[in-house]
């Protein structure tokens, strides 16, 4: 049986040492796996069949013993790895523990096995010790050690010469050694770029399309990425992008995002709350450091998740489900896998409306092979649409039996696919609603109804009450708002600063008029319009109708001059603190962002403002969720406010305000830095930018993430609800238009 990744099959090999007399001296074991490892018409192949590598860089580090890992903590590395859909690590930058090569054969990873190497600090040019015969033998033997330690074992495919050490005469000469004492594995080396001593090209964050480029230039080597997709604070933006196109090229398989866990401390403050400490928060103070640089992990020090290692669960997943006739319940599978059928997996299935399901099912016998597909008939039908209900097929594909590492029922792949049985919501006429009183007085526009009342400031333009039941809704009033705390990749690419005009525009903005207009006895508009510092326009519209409902009307006009990209489009409002529970229909339930949301489906969820909160090692722009169709927040007794989009809304609700969260630069905040508000920030905008991730230096977030000065129009609805009200019934109402005018 052979070795792979997802067939971990060993044997038991016994050596044993006797005398003359036949008499046993001396005996050994070791764990051996068949398996090749080849390139063949410019892929790699294992066991003869081309594989795609979906891995990332692995530190061996312990939150509290640093470079010390226990067997336990590797297991755990593995475990998350397989359960996250990952096959392979580099073991960046030099030989790792030898039990780490012995766990990732018994439970199946791919290993790029590198030798302890690195001369970055010499550059790569004449200076660079690659260059220098003098460093052959340092070289030569650190290569040497690595490859007759570790050679007996089937998980390592790949050996790495090093990294970011040049390259030179005696790389060229490392090579040749290699190939001269192993013929069973390829060689890599990320400096040797397209030379011919390397047999796989393995750039290091090579963008999109300079990899579609080599694909297309009839490569007779595989392009594997030694590292990419930096994760860094709240990154890992626009990976489902590099991934449609490695899937794309045979001569394209995959790589290894850089990397998996953040390297932090643990550490205590005085008060003896645990926070990571990072390189920034040693001494001496003399010495250069690069603040939280090694934060740049697909999980945190403890293990626990970033929300972005579910995005890569997702692109990495090994089963593709495809619409074929989505509304008669018609569906095709797909098995990526290299050596395994299905049979070991069930798919379970759903029909949502709303959030809610309504009929669901279990497909228990999968007869796919490797590479094949099915399609299958799911029987949905009788379905019958309600007004202005979303419907959505989710698919899920799950163990059958526990295996090591991974329980019974472990969801390996996912999919969600929009079903086109709609029906227009229900109308409102807004007639039917009570009357509006408007008055004047003290600077104030007051306009009530029953059990509601709407004050708005006659100098700023804002509305600072929202009363209903006795309750107050306003802490701080909705303003327009376009900065968001900048993450690890905006102080990269220097967003902060190239966008610095947008941080405080929105507080800055300048009322330039404000009308109240009685369009009916039961609407009232009233319109503000502001300049900002920037040379542009916001023009906020409110009608308040007399059912309580407040629809807000905001509309972006850019300045003449040039302006930059903006970091988010849209309003923010303080809500009292008492306003914990939220729930919401959009994506989820995790962080998503514009470029990171594949793996977050639209659904109804429930949380609370506190879990809304992400607590990055290095405080940044963090809670977001995308495609939200509404959201509400109540407090204790019941009493909300819901928030409903026009169509769609970026929202995030937090008890930090941006400027509590936001960095001049690189470290310089802890999570103990932040103290909670006692009030609810909640982020009701068009869009917020992608948060990329191509790298943590420069690279700016991808141009379709992003938000250039140009005109923003978008709506939403704000509508007051009682316990005992549902606040998805009310969202799905619309109101009927009853002036010209509207």
């Amino acid at each position: 049986l052979k070795w792979s990744a997802e067939t971990p099959n060993l044997y038991q090999l016994a050596l044993s040492i006797r005398d003359e007399n036949g008499r046993v001296l001396e005996v050994v074991g070791s764990k051996v796996g068949f398996r090749t490892s080849e390139i063949k018409n410019g892929q790699l192949l294992v066991n003869g069949v081309p594989i795609l590598i979906k891995g990332a860089n692995r530190h061996e580090h312990d939150e509290y013993h640093g470079h010390v890992v226990s067997e336990a903590s590797m297991i755990r590395d593995i475990q998350l790895m397989k359960q996250y859909n990952l096959n392979a690590v580099r073991t960046s930058h030099y030989p790792n523990d030898p039990r780490w090569y012995e766990l990732c054969d018994q439970y199946g990873l791919y290993v790029v096995d590198e030798a302890n190497i690195e001369s970055h600090g010499m550059g790569y040019g004449k200076a660079s010790l690659a260059k220098d015969p003098l460093w052959m033998e340092a070289h030569l033997n650190r290569i040497q050690r690595m490859l007759e330690r570790d050679k007996n074992h089937a998980s390592i495919i790949i050996w790495s010469l090093g990294n970011e050490a040049g390259s030179g005469v005696n790389f060229i000469e490392s090579a040749k050694w290699i190939k001269s004492r192993d013929t069973s594995r390829p060689l890599q080396y990320e400096q040797a770029h397209q030379e011919a001593y390397t047999d796989i090209v393995a750039p290091m964050y090579m963008l999109i399309p300079g990899i579609e480029k080599y694909a297309q230039s009839n490569p007779q080597r595989p392009l594997i990425l030694c590292e990419y997709a930096h994760a860094m604070g709240n990154s890992v933006g626009n990976l489902q992008d590099y991934w449609e196109v490695i899937e794309k090229y045979d001569a394209l398989q995959g790589g290894f995002i850089w990397d998996w866990v953040d390297q932090g401390l643990a550490a205590y403050t005085a008060e003896g709350e645990k926070y990571w400490a990072y390189g920034g928060d040693y001494g001496p103070e003399d010495v250069p450091s690069d603040q939280n640089f090694c934060i740049n992990g697909l999980v945190f020090p403890d293990r626990s998740i970033h929300p972005a290692l579910l995005e890569v669960k997702k692109v990495y997943q090994y089963v593709k489900f495809e619409a074929v006739d989505p509304t008669q319940g018609r569906v095709r599978l797909r098995n990526t896998y290299d050596f395994i059928p299905l049979d070991g997996f069930y798919l379970q299935w759903e029909v949502q409306a709303d959030g809610q399901t309504l009929k669901s099912g279990k497909v228990a016998e999968l007869p796919v092979p490797p590479k094949g597909s099915l399609e299958l008939q799911l029987d949905y039908e009788g379905l019958e649409p309600e007004a202005g209900k979303e419907y959505f097929l989710n698919l899920s594909m799950r163990s059958k039996e526990a295996q090591p590492l991974i329980p019974q029922n472990h969801e390996f792949a996912k999919e969600q696919i929009p079903l086109p049985f709609q029906k227009a919501s229900r109308a409102v006429s807004i007639t039917d609603f009570p009357a509006l009183n408007t008055e004047h007085a003290n600077g104030q526009s007051r306009i009530s109804g029953e059990e509601f009342e709407v004050v708005f400031d006659d100098q700023s333009g804002q509305l600072i009450s929202y009363r209903f039941h006795g309750v107050e809704f306003i802490h701080g009033a909705p303003v327009p708002n376009f900065w968001r705390a900048p993450t690890d990749n905006d102080h990269g690419n220097r967003l902060h600063q190239r966008a610095a005009v947008w941080r405080t525009a929105g507080k800055q903005a300048r009322l330039e008029t404000f009308e109240l207009q009685k369009i009916s006895p039961q609407q009232v508009k009233l319109s503000a319009r502001y300049s900002l510092p920037t040379g542009s326009e916001v023009q906020l519209e409110y009608e308040v109708m007399g059912n309580g409902a407040v629809e807000v009307s905001y509309d972006f006009q850019p300045g003449d001059a040039e302006l930059p990209e903006i970091p988010r489009v849209g309003m923010m409002l303080q809500l009292p603190d008492e306003f914990e529970e939220i729930e919401w229909l959009g994506r989820g339930p995790h962080e998503n962002y514009w470029d990171r949301k594949s793996s977050a489906f639209v659904g109804h969820y429930h949380s609370t403002v506190s879990q809304m909160y992400e607590p990055y090692v290095a405080p940044q722009e963090n809670g977001n969720r995308e495609d939200v169709r509404w959201v509400a927040l109540r407090n204790p007794q019941g009493v909300g406010l819901l928030a409903v989009a026009q169509p769609r809304l970026s929202m995030s609700a937090l008890r930090f305000t941006p400027e509590d969260l936001t960095r001049e630069g690189r470290g310089g905040k802890h999570t103990y830095d932040l103290k909670e508000r006692d009030f609810v920030s909640l982020a009701l905008d068009y869009r917020q930018m992608g948060v990329g991730g191509d790298n943590s230096w420069g690279a700016t977030t991808h141009e379709q993430y992003r938000l250039p000065a140009q005109p923003y129009r978008y709506r939403f609805r704000l509508q007051p609800f009682t316990k005992g009200m549902d606040p998805a019934l009310l969202a799905q109402q619309r109101y009927e238009q009853t002036t010209e005018g509207r």
